[in-house]
């Protein structure tokens, strides 16, 4: 009887989680204890080594990736076999160094996930997954991905450097090879959070292709990615999917998208963020996007630009809930081949699913694009924002703006709403009876940290919008927090108290991108 009790007692302590070492081929003792004595990569992909057990993998183990890691053409590395759990996610990690190099991996991704629950792939101090001969004018012309899931959920993707997967020749008519760098298909609670990505033609993409399903929670934040042709895709490509609550902040959307600048319009589409969902009964429901800093060059269209730069955040059918605050769009780097053709800020949709738009700042280097414009749905709401050298907003015949306020439009010339446009802002105020408390000031704007300068009359003009209890909008980009009651200040940022100026000196400008 003693003897069952005990082995009762044994049966519910918790599983002792393992550390596993990998790598090109084994060494030492190969029992993957350390790197020193780590098991073949190939260990991984057999299903036979997952599971409980001693030397297994199961969940809550750590699996670490030693060193660097050379595969194929064209071919898939590491293939998770089974599943982790709440609170305990099987987790692949790169040790110091580590490096996944193929001449170009394939479309399964250097790392893949099928059908798993709970997963984490870790980039540690400096993973990288990268290409080394994928281009134009190299030896390979393949489509790659770095990450690739397909229904694995409680996925979370971090501190990984994605480098180097397509190098594009510029203007090239004819190069139509596509790359994503890290993707999620059909698949819940997805995080992609603290990525460096390069050279991709998308670096972050979350898609919903299940006919008639709903998958919810997608989240990337905290990325910084360049040269990519999109930056984050974000749809629901088939007929009834739905994809519900996405999370996109406090990422780095910095340019290079001009090397998939073609001989024609829109063979490729540069966005920083697009988000669509055209099939039948689709839709992108519950969006916040805020906390971004787009900048960069996008295009080097030959002409007056918008060929290829269609929006820094191109959103295409969107559904409910779109909410879109305290970015930073800085279009100054690319003179005027660098404007969007439909603004800073598009909302395409039907009926009264609209956008909220919010605190955010619009720079732009004479007045060529529009801070915001929308096609065919109405009800959108502008304020608190702050337009530098931009057009304030473009709603062609079919689409209105129902309330925009506290915005500072500062050499702003063209306001323009369900197809009438005014060239002025007394003329707008007048014709619409929006805007009664906006200014057309300089805001004293400081074009490289995008603070509001001493004497501000940006300064506590905006409205505050604490009721409307959308979260995050309490605080400004850099995390202060914004007043529960009184006015609030335009842009993304609230103004530095002079008492708390030297404090802030040194730590805002790490927030501002």
């Amino acid at each position: 009887m003693l003897r069952l009790i005990l082995f009762a007692l044994l049966a519910l302590l918790p599983c002792v989680a393992e550390d596993l070492y990998i790598g090109q081929s084994s060494a030492g003792t190969g029992d993957g204890s350390n790197c020193s004595n780590q098991l073949p990569y190939t260990f991984f992909n057999s299903s036979g080594n997952w599971g409980a057990g001693a030397g297994k993998i199961s969940a809550g183990d750590t699996v670490h990736i030693c060193s660097i890691v050379t595969g194929g053409l064209n071919t898939t590395l590491l293939t998770f076999q089974g599943s982790g759990s709440a609170g305990n996610p099987v987790t692949l990690l790169f040790e110091t160094d580590a490096d996944l190099t193929s001449p170009a991996w394939g479309t399964g991704g250097a790392i893949a996930c099928t059908g798993q629950n709970y997963i984490t792939i870790d980039g540690g101090t400096n993973g990288k997954i990268e290409n080394t001969a994928n281009g134009t004018l190299l030896a390979n012309q393949v489509d790659s991905r770095a990450v690739n899931s397909v229904g694995c959920s409680n996925l979370t993707v971090q501190h990984l450097t994605v480098s180097n997967f397509y190098l594009r020749e510029e203007d090239n008519t004819t190069d139509a090879t596509d790359a994503d760098c890290i993707a999620a298909d059909s698949s819940d609670n997805v995080l992609f959070t603290h990525n460096t990505v390069d050279h991709c033609r998308i670096g972050l993409a979350f898609t919903n292709s299940a006919v008639s399903t709903t998958h919810s929670n997608f989240e990337a934040s905290f990325n910084t990615l360049t040269f990519v042709e999109h930056g984050m895709t974000i749809a629901a490509g088939s007929t009834g999917a739905i994809i519900s609550g996405v999370s996109i902040h406090d990422n780095d959307l910095g340019g290079g998208a001009y090397l998939w600048d073609s001989g024609s319009p829109n063979i490729w589409h540069h966005d920083p963020i697009h988000m669509f969902s055209q099939a039948s009964g689709s839709s992108v429901n519950s969006v916040q996007i805020y906390n971004n800093y787009f900048h960069g060059v996008w295009s080097r269209d030959s002409g007056y630009g918008g060929t290829h730069i269609t929006a820094e955040i191109f959103l295409e059918q969107l559904g409910s809930g779109t909410t879109i605050f305290n970015n930073i769009f800085d279009l100054t780097q690319g003179t005027v081949l660098n404007q969007p053709a439909n603004g800073d800020v598009f909302c395409k949709g039907s009926g009264s699913d609209n956008c909220r738009v919010y605190n955010n700042t619009f720079v732009d280097v004479s007045d060529f694009s529009e801070g915001f414009q929308c096609s065919s749905n109405s009800g959108h709401d502008v304020r608190n924002n702050i337009f530098y050298n931009t057009d304030g907003f473009y709603a062609p015949s079919g689409c209105t703006i129902a309330a925009s306020d506290n915005n500072d439009f500062y050499l702003t010339t063209t306001w323009t709403n369900n197809g009438s446009s005014f060239n002025s802002l007394s003329g707008w105020q007048t014709a619409s009876g929006l805007d009664g408390n906006s200014i057309a000031a300089s805001p004293l704007l400081n074009l490289t940290s995008y603070l509001l300068g001493a004497g501000s009359p940006a300064i506590a003009m905006a409205a505050n919008l604490t009721s409307l209890s959308i979260s995050h909008l309490g605080t400004d980009k850099s995390g202060v927090s914004r007043p529960s009651s009184g006015p609030w200040d335009a842009g993304a940022y609230q103004a530095v108290p002079a008492s708390t100026s030297s404090f802030y000196s040194g730590t805002l400008k790490g927030f501002r991108k």
